[in-house]
């Protein structure tokens, strides 16, 4: 059965750990909206077989993309096998999701039993690199933006190491090298810290290609660059998009900006929702020691004034 397409489509992206998923969660409450969880992810659709798949690699063709695309506008991603690793997750969890599915999985069975839907909220920071393709396959894209330090220290507190390396290798070959990166590999590739830094190079790098004429497509989610607090800084992705900001994703901030507290959410918990973006990108002054914040800047120091520079005069 050939199924209803929506065309309204939004991607909320950016690189992993700079605030993807309460960004989603805010989208998500706009009438008529539905979200799909990370479909580009490990468990999500069968045809993504690579971290960060990048549209035109071998891998991930341009064709192979469209055809994606299209099927999450219908809901008819065809997904890997739901497993999780016991040693990550527990038997527990690993046995549920055998069950009932990943987030992702469950995502897309919610958005299809979901009536009167005409807005796809796509959150996905697996889908960072397909920023650039909003023009030519009809969407828009919230791209959330994290400081460097910020970003380096949640990895350092989950304990994360992305995989760079292979990450790196499928991006050079497709856009050409980034020697910033390239270099450190060898030395970094191992430890959270500077391969996350690293991380954040490469995917910035990338970001930094968005021209003046695609800038119309993508908004920038940047409260530490534009000088916003949250309320301010979510006004203005509602006011992109169009939209009004609805009642309960403003009674959220409210409750957030009356917390207190450094910020910093309990070891390995992966998403606190009792903090404001301020103080998410401040506490990694408990988190890193003063070698890894010599390291990240060093690395990251003088992308992320390109970053600002870029946002304020373009975005």
């Amino acid at each position: 059965m050939r199924t209803t397409m929506i065309s309204n489509t939004i991607l909320v992206t950016g690189a992993p750990r700079s605030g993807t998923t309460p960004m989603g969660d805010a989208l998500r409450h706009l009438p008529g909206a539905v979200s799909l969880y990370e479909p580009l992810g490990l468990s999500g659709d069968g045809r993504v077989t690579v971290r960060f798949p990048i549209p035109g690699e071998p891998a991930f063709t341009e064709e192979t993309f469209g055809e994606v695309l299209e099927d999450m506008r219908r809901f008819r991603l065809r997904f890997h096998k739901q497993r999780r690793p016991v040693e990550r997750v527990g038997w527990m969890r690993a046995a549920a999701v055998r069950v009932v599915g990943t987030r992702a999985l469950m995502s897309q069975r919610i958005a299809r039993l979901t009536p009167r839907k005409d807005t796809l909220i796509w959150k996905d920071p697996m889908a960072v690199f397909c920023v650039r393709h909003e023009a030519s396959h009809g969407f828009r894209s919230v791209i959330t933006v994290r400081p460097p330090l910020a970003q380096a220290a949640s990895y350092k507190r989950l304990a994360w190491r992305p995989r760079t390396r292979e990450i790196y290798d499928r991006y050079a070959a497709r856009f050409g090298p980034v020697p910033e990166v390239a270099d450190r590999l060898d030395e970094l590739e191992y430890e959270d810290v500077g391969s996350s830094a690293l991380l954040w190079h490469l995917i910035h790098r990338h970001l930094l290609r968005v021209t003046p004429q695609e800038a119309g497509h993508v908004h920038f989610f940047a409260p530490q660059v534009r000088g916003q607090d949250d309320q301010a800084a979510f006004d203005a992705v509602f006011d992109w998009l169009g939209r009004t900001m609805p009642a309960a994703v403003r009674h959220n901030l409210v409750r957030r900006a009356a917390a207190s507290g450094s910020g910093s959410p309990k070891e390995r918990r992966v998403h606190d929702w009792n903090r404001t973006s301020a103080q998410a990108n401040t506490y990694w002054k408990e988190v890193l020691t003063e070698d890894e914040v010599a390291l990240v800047e060093d690395i990251n120091g003088g992308l992320w004034d390109e970053v600002r520079a870029h946002i304020i005069a373009h975005c």
